[in-house]
Order: structure tokens, then sequence, then C-alpha cells
């Protein structure tokens, strides 16, 4: 670090994108503890962000987006029904710790990011 907070959005942003969230239908907010809700047409999420540690917030959005991308991908067709629904809570969760431990500490999700982690925050023996 230090780890500027606008490059951070920026960099969470990017994963966002990478990890297919639709920002049609949702966006990304700072507040003091990552979280998601909404609608499937209005997803939002929170993260907060501080300036010695990149990875938490950057793997708080990845948990997020998961969150999100089970709520954007809800039958919308079905808005209202119980078909449209989240199933429960444990598989919401599911979902988003799919994202934030499986997809995210990929090796090809990891070495698709680095390019823009790098642009952001220069090289870094930490990156490497």
């Amino acid at each position: 670090g230090p780890f500027p907070i606008a490059e951070q959005r920026e960099l969470g942003l990017e994963a966002m994108r990478v990890l297919g969230f639709d920002f049609n239908a949702g966006r990304l907010d700072i507040s003091a503890h990552p979280f998601c809700g909404g609608v499937p047409q209005d997803v939002r999420i929170t993260t907060r962000y501080n300036e010695d540690d990149l990875l938490s917030a950057l793997f708080g959005v990845i948990h997020e987006t998961g969150h999100a991308r089970y709520e954007q991908n809800l039958p919308r067709t079905w808005i209202d029904q119980p078909v449209a629904l989240a199933r429960s809570t444990a598989i919401h969760e599911s979902q988003s710790l799919f994202f934030e431990m499986q997809l995210g500490r990929s090796d090809a999700f990891l070495n698709r990011l680095l390019p823009a982690v790098r642009q952001r925050f220069g090289e870094q023996p930490a990156f490497s």
C-alpha cells in the first residue's frame, strides 16, 4: 500500500464486471460494512475501504457480487410469486461464498484481475 480508495473502487467494479454483475440492474456504494440488498431489478452492493488493506474491500465486493448475481438471476417474469423468491438464506450465502472462496481465489480469476491491480497500484512484491 497505500491503496487509494478511488482505485480500490475501480478495481472492485472491474471484478464485478468480470463476474457478470448487471450494472443496469444495480450499483456499488460505500457503507460501514459490506452488504447486498434490493430486488432483482435494482441490487445494491456496499463495501468499506481501508487504504492499508486492498483485499478486505476486494473480497467483500466479490462476496456481495455473489449475493447480487443470485438476486439478479431470479426469474423476473415471476416477480412477486414464490418461485421468484430466494430459496433460503443458506442458499443465498452459499452462492456468495462460492463467488468469494472458489471464483475469487482461483488462479484463473486472480490472473485475470492482476493487470488491473498492477495498473492501479503499480508493481509491488505482494502481487507476484
